[in-house]
């Protein structure tokens, strides 16, 4: 209970992990809970011996547990020794950027237009979609609603898809993009239905 009031209130979060153990479930709940809250997230690899072999042993390990948090950096440190922490220190900087930054809608429009060329929208049952436009009603994390014709029937492959493409065009590292269709007619969302929402997805 603790750890969620901790994470409710938090914007980032350190996902410290023992360099010279085995990854736990323990491990990999805390993970899971970060990912669950949406927040700007850093892996941080503590104890690490400077031998590269194991770093990237442990590195595809952690990716391969942690695919959820695809987004998070992976940093390693010696809290001991204060080897990396000053690394750590900007990088914590350059991702609560990410993490509250606001994508002028222009940019975001051109960049759906972009995506959609690249990869037409589906069409479920012959069913014609259609986004007229995006915008960015939030953010920590960034969260992007997509005004369309029929909301309901835009598959979670394609909004995979174009969360990839708005990273491959902004610097998103470390933190989550949330997406959400709506119908023209539609409120954009306000927090709770939001919550809601992503929960169901």
């Amino acid at each position: 209970m603790r750890t969620r009031e901790m994470l409710e209130k938090a914007n980032l979060a350190l996902v410290v992990l023992d360099a010279s153990k085995e990854l736990s479930d323990q491990d990999e709940k805390i993970a899971g809970l970060v990912d669950e809250y949406g927040l700007g997230t850093i892996i941080v690899l503590n104890k690490w011996d400077e031998n590269m072999d194991t770093f990237q042993k442990m590195e595809k390990e952690v990716r391969r547990r942690f695919r959820f948090l695809y987004y998070a950096p992976i940093i390693a440190v010696s809290a001991k020794t204060g080897r990396s922490m000053d690394r750590l220190k900007d990088k914590l900087i350059e991702i609560f950027a990410n993490y509250t930054q606001r994508i002028p809608t222009s940019q975001l429009n051109k960049t759906v237009e972009d995506a959609i060329r690249r990869h037409a929208l589906p069409s479920p049952s012959g069913a014609y979609l259609r986004i007229y436009y995006a915008t960015q009603f939030s953010n920590r994390p960034p969260k992007i609603a997509l005004i369309m014709n029929k909301p309901n029937l835009l598959h979670f492959s394609y909004k995979r898809y174009l969360i990839n493409f708005f990273r491959s065009r902004f610097d998103f590292e470390g933190t989550p993009i949330h997406i959400i269709a709506r119908g023209k007619k539609d409120n954009i969302i306000d927090e709770e239905e939001y919550i809601e929402l992503f929960n169901e997805i």
